[in-house]
């Protein structure tokens, strides 16, 4: 389902009519894209996750539970490689209730958003609700903010290659 997601991000991004200004992503924290899953594994996941569940492969998506992100608190951090071990993307999903310091620190490090909207959506018992969509582009990269995400209780960013 994630893999869904993120090549339905890549899609809808690749119709924006304009770049984004700030700093374009060159991978996640101190790796670069294309680094590999062993070593995101052996450097990233095991010393910064839960001990307990450091991490889930599932296919070419790395799982990373408990992840403390300064100023936000908990994520959790779904790194993607496709190739099959190249870092090509990652997903942050956060509380809904750390949105707004999550979104500043987003624009901060992204810059504006070449896109800012508003979507609507409908939960399983029928109430309303809407959430805020930033996007950015830029010429390798794709970005997108989400105030809703797969839960109405969780928010999340997602970043992708372009290649």
């Amino acid at each position: 389902m994630r893999r869904d997601i993120v090549a339905a991000l890549l899609l809808s991004m690749l119709a924006l009519p304009s770049l984004a200004h700030g700093e374009e992503p060159t991978g996640f924290a101190e790796f670069p894209w294309g680094s590999s899953l062993r070593r995101l594994n052996d450097e990233f996941v095991s010393p910064k996750c839960l001990p307990s569940i450091s991490f889930e492969g599932s296919g070419n998506v790395l799982q990373c539970l408990g992840y403390r992100l300064e100023g936000v608190g908990v994520t959790t951090v779904f790194l993607v490689f496709d190739p099959p071990d190249a870092l090509a993307g990652y997903d942050l999903t956060i509380r809904f209730t750390s949105y707004t310091a999550f979104r500043r620190l987003t624009v901060e490090k992204f810059g504006p958003p070449a896109d800012n909207k508003t979507m609507r959506y409908t939960t399983g018992v029928g109430i309303t609700v809407s959430g805020e969509v930033l996007s950015w582009a830029w010429p390798s990269t794709v970005a997108q903010l989400r105030q809703r995400c797969q839960k109405m209780t969780e928010s999340c960013l997602i970043v992708k290659t372009r290649a």
